[in-house]
């Protein structure tokens, strides 16, 4: 799952000038799933991500400023 980085993203949003309307019906989800995302009560698929990056023209350096993946469960992880 991919978590977005709700200011950063936002704002490219607004400065592109696409209505959030237009960016959930590409995506293939209602207006409602996408703003849950947007506000993070719920979490992006990472091809719903790599879908988004491609709307919003994000580049591959600059991904890791609009999204953050979750690896992994650190609960579950052993060290040693």
């Amino acid at each position: 799952m991919v978590y977005c980085e709700l200011e950063n993203l936002s704002n490219l949003i607004e400065s592109n000038g696409i209505k959030k309307t237009v960016i959930a019906n590409k995506l293939g989800m209602s207006y409602t799933s996408l703003l849950n995302k947007l506000a993070g009560k719920t979490e992006f698929s990472v091809n719903e991500a790599l879908a988004l990056a491609d709307i919003l023209n994000i580049k591959d350096g600059d991904y890791a400023f609009y999204f953050t993946q979750k690896v992994a469960n650190v609960d579950n992880v052993a060290v040693s």
